[in-house]
């Protein structure tokens, strides 16, 4: 009796739960660790820069991204070599696709026994035709001016991110349609702005970046 009971209390805490808690496991054909994250967003105007971190991976020698084509099958874009050791760590992959659209990915552990897959699918609408147009950079030791052109009004992020994609600077504004410059100085921050690589614009909802060349 207490066994039935038990079986029903569970049934209904299940039934009840909230679908934002709720995690569809599909073990069919691999093994998925959802401890594992993985992140997907426009990588400069043609594209897309995969991240994901890692757990334990004593024994991983590296990381296969495999992109799903026209046909339904994956198909390699790419090998990212692990650390092998057993700290966090986060990855990086710049994948170049030769058509915009809506793109899936899943990234394979290589070096363990069983094919396992750190995340199944990440899924992302590309479309490399975004809202700034001719997009350069001046620098000197003091201040790196943003030249950019919008074709509507939006509300702006602009930071300024090192060579490890940790933020220098970062500002937000509301910006018209058309041509602007905006300078970043280092009086706004404790690194000098020159050291910036990359360069992230948020809107929308988006993020996009851009390699800073100097």
């Amino acid at each position: 009796m207490k066994k039935i009971i038990l079986i029903i209390a569970i049934g209904i805490i299940v039934i009840s739960a909230p679908n934002s808690i709720k995690t569809a496991y599909n073990i069919n054909e691999i093994n998925q660790h959802l401890d594992f994250s993985l992140e997907l967003l426009e990588f400069g105007n043609s594209s897309v820069l995969l991240e994901w971190s890692t757990d334990q991976e004593t024994v991983l020698t590296g990381f296969q991204v495999e992109r799903l084509d026209a046909n339904g099958h994956y198909e390699t874009a790419g090998f990212v070599p692990a650390f092998g050791s057993g700290e966090d760590h986060v990855y990086r992959f710049v994948d170049t696709p030769t058509t915009s659209g809506k793109l899936q990915y899943r990234i394979l552990k290589l070096g363990t026994e069983n094919k396992e897959y750190i995340h199944q699918s990440g899924s992302f609408l590309f479309n490399p035709d975004f809202s700034f147009m001719g997009v350069s950079i001046s620098a000197d030791d003091e201040t790196i001016t943003v030249n950019f052109e919008l074709d509507h009004s939006t509300e702006l992020g602009i930071r300024l991110l090192s060579s490890a994609y940790k933020e220098i600077l970062a500002i937000s504004d509301a910006f018209d349609t058309g041509r602007h410059a905006v300078k970043l100085g280092t009086e706004n921050s404790q690194t000098p702005v020159a050291n910036a690589c990359f360069l992230e614009f948020v809107f929308n909802g988006k993020r996009i970046l851009q390699e800073i060349i100097l």
